[in-house]
């Protein structure tokens, strides 16, 4: 079975703290990377599982740095590993101190797999040790492979249009973020063999009040036989800050079977924000 690639990327360490012991915590699936948290574990075939995870306890070297082995493991329902890639060494500078960082993985799930349980494991190894704590900690959490239906996976907000840069679901007024995703899990005419998709993607204010008259709107109609998947993408200009709720509405054109999910936004407006020289 192919599980996909295994990425890891990493941010800045978390508010300052005393090192204590090593401990992996938080562990949580994301829409895309840096993203919100899915409501469960269920995930769809063809889906890209992200899960963001917290690493407390690592020891800090005289520059500030932290170095750290991350490894995953996935396993079937009979416990069989059926996905273990490469470890992956990580150091960076820990700036906020407290020996505390945000990191997560990704696991590409393909359409050909069988739906069922599975349980992943990260396993993540100090390489500066101290003799009065673990050298290494570990998490697991079970999820679900579902069959696919008609939706949107592998969503991403990213800085570029290509979705090469991932972003969270935040940004500055003045600012455009992308959305990248991709349609599947569609009908065809029965005469035509073809498809069709439509998706909308609506602001909502922090009272659920539409920020615009009509949604955005991403259209396909057509769809040869053999085109299982579309791309999806959307700019999303920022101008107001506050808090918003990004929702994303997706209409098979031939079953006419609609599905929806949302993610939170906050927009921060830098306007009165005042730096200093000295």
């Amino acid at each position: 079975m192919n599980l996909g690639v295994f990425l890891l990327t990493f941010a800045l360490a978390a508010a300052p703290g005393q090192e204590g012991r090593l401990e992996v915590s938080g562990v949580r699936a994301t829409y895309g990377e840096l993203g919100a948290t899915r409501p469960d574990w269920k995930i769809p075939l063809g889906e890209a599982l992200h899960v963001a995870f917290d690493i407390s306890g690592l020891t800090t070297d005289p520059s500030g740095h932290v170095r750290y082995r991350t490894v995953l493991e996935v396993e079937n329902s009979r416990g069989e590993k059926i996905f273990r890639p490469e470890p992956i060494e990580s150091s960076l500078l820990n700036i906020q101190g407290g020996g505390k960082v945000r990191d997560s993985v990704v696991v590409l799930t393909g359409v050909e797999q069988t739906p069922g349980s599975y349980r992943l494991k990260l396993t993540v190894t100090d390489l500066q040790p101290r003799k009065d704590s673990p050298r290494e900690a570990s998490a697991t959490q079970d999820f679900a492979l579902v069959p696919q239906e008609f939706g949107l996976v592998r969503f991403q907000l990213s800085y570029d249009r290509l979705g090469q840069m991932p972003a969270p679901p935040a940004g500055g007024a003045g600012q455009t973020l992308f959305v990248n995703a991709a349609a599947v899990g569609f009908k065809r005419d029965a005469q035509s063999n073809q498809g069709g998709i439509q998706v909308e993607m609506s602001v909502l204010d922090s009272s659920d009040r539409p920020m615009t008259p009509k949604p955005a709107l991403v259209q396909a109609k057509g769809i040869p036989a053999g085109l299982d998947v579309i791309p999806v993408r959307f700019d999303l200009p920022l101008m107001r800050g506050g808090t918003y709720r990004l929702v994303f509405k997706s209409t098979d054109l031939v079953s006419k079977k609609s599905t929806s999910f949302s993610v939170p936004l906050i927009v921060t407006d830098f306007a009165g924000a005042q730096g200093s020289t000295r």
